[in-house]
């Protein structure tokens, strides 16, 4: 029953039993032509950025048939929303310190 819940989540086990307990940091490349251009940034906590709904979550660990259920398990998509999130704190990190003071200044006085 559990691992059903996982599946519909699009969670591991581990995942499952310290989602709670653990900070996730993501090396996320923003760059494709230029393999140094990337950031460090942190899924906060409730994110998941493989989940894409349970329907989805469900073809993508078990297939859309059930003779794909022993698949490959080698393709596992992101979550748009959060990934798009991610790439753009990485680009703030990755920029100069003076940079990211200022970055920083400027979205606390639009908020």
């Amino acid at each position: 029953m559990v691992h059903t819940i996982y599946i519909l989540q699009n969670k591991t086990t581990i995942e499952g039993i310290s989602s709670r307990s653990r900070t996730n940091y993501v090396r996320v490349q923003f760059d494709s032509e230029n393999p140094s251009n990337y950031g460090i940034a942190t899924i906060r906590e409730g994110e998941n950025l493989w989940n894409l709904g349970w329907k989805q979550n469900w073809k993508n660990i078990m297939g859309s048939k059930w003779w794909f259920w022993f698949g490959d398990g080698m393709i596992y998509p992101y979550n748009p929303i959060i990934h798009n999130r991610l790439i753009e704190e990485a680009k703030i990190q990755s920029q100069p310190q003076d940079d990211n003071r200022t970055s920083s200044m400027i979205q606390q006085s639009q908020q």
